[in-house]
């Protein structure tokens, strides 16, 4: 799953969380704003971004039952998953993770934040896969429509 950020001289559109997931919507179509203020902006987007890809990254190193598997499954290196879960930590201000050189296991507020943000992170591939599903209809009616017209 990705969420995007587009800007540009014209417009900055903004994808986040809901505010019941702990995030903020903000939907902006801005003409004239200053480079700063259009980079605070795109710093406020870009840390939620940051923010999702921390839990995910969280949720998969305990579902892969460590960082080697969980770096695989991203498709991205082991160091770089260490440091979004390590900076998950950091923002919230509690360890999450008991690491040793042979095993991973959660504390117990790892254990309590992994169920909640599963919920979190499931509603999220509910909602594309049925944005998708959505879309691929769409396009074979489409098609029908352009087929009937055709006869």
């Amino acid at each position: 799953m990705k969420l995007h950020a587009r800007i540009d001289i014209y417009t900055i559109v903004c994808i986040m969380l809901p505010p019941h997931y702990g995030g903020g919507c903000i939907y902006l179509g801005v003409a004239t704003w200053s480079k700063k203020q259009r980079g605070t902006v795109f710093a406020r987007c870009k840390s939620k971004m940051d923010r999702l890809t921390e839990m995910e990254a969280f949720a998969t190193v305990l579902d892969q039952g460590g960082f080697t598997n969980a770096a695989k499954k991203m498709g991205i290196s082991k160091s770089a998953v260490s440091k979004r879960v390590s900076a998950l930590e950091a923002r919230l201000g509690a360890r999450l993770l008991n690491r040793t050189t042979r095993r991973v296991s959660t504390t117990e507020i790892g254990a309590t934040y992994y169920r909640r943000i599963c919920r979190v992170l499931n509603d999220l591939d509910e909602a594309d896969t049925a944005a998708s599903t959505s879309a691929n209809a769409d396009q074979s009616n489409i098609s029908e429509r352009s087929a009937f017209l055709e006869l």
